[in-house]
């Protein structure tokens, strides 16, 4: 009896790893057909890897910003939506929904969904920081600073670690004029 069962355990793992490597693959095939401009190549690889790992913010991701690079808008908003309505904590899902927005140059909708993904930090630090985090990242760092201000006013963390983040945000931003450029 043992022996069957040290066998199924084996099984089991090596089905494991087998499967992380095939996503292992598909990933990389998949941002492959990205760096060539193949996003319809692309595209059935991420909403695999999306589907099958759906709370896997890194594969949502990828499969918004390939839908949105073939122009497939309202399937993007869709999924975005569906994200937000699913995880509603999870505040990034709100920036990629507001992504979807200027895409198609809808800047008040997208504005007031990173308006709304602000209003909703709590005293929540790592909420904040993700939130923030997903808006540097989008290249949106007025948001991001936003992100910081709120999450400033309504934590309990006093000790100025915010102010070092927004510094941080906007030394690395394009959008500020930063002293060396001042020379």
């Amino acid at each position: 009896m043992k022996k069957y069962c040290s066998i199924f355990i084996l099984l089991v793992f090596a089905a494991l790893a087998f499967g992380q490597t095939n996503d292992a693959k598909m990933y990389q095939l998949a941002q492959e057909y990205n760096r060539k401009g193949e996003y319809e190549k692309a595209l059935p690889l991420y909403q695999k890897l999306y589907t099958k790992h759906s709370t896997n913010t890194f594969y949502f991701q990828n499969y918004i910003s390939t839908l949105m690079a073939l122009d497939r808008f309202e399937e993007a908003e869709k999924t975005a939506k569906k994200q937000v309505k699913k995880r509603p904590k999870e505040l990034g899902y709100r920036v990629s929904l507001g992504q979807v927005y200027l895409k198609q140059n809808m800047d008040k909708k997208a504005d007031a969904e990173f308006q709304d993904a602000i209003g909703a930090i709590k005293e929540d630090m790592n909420q904040m920081v993700r939130l923030a985090n997903s808006f540097q990242t989008a290249g949106l760092d007025k948001y991001a600073i936003l992100a910081y201000e709120k999450g400033q006013k309504t934590s309990a963390d006093k000790s100025g670690r915010f102010l070092l983040n927004i510094g941080n945000c906007i030394s690395e931003s394009p959008i500020f004029l930063k002293p060396s450029m001042l020379i």
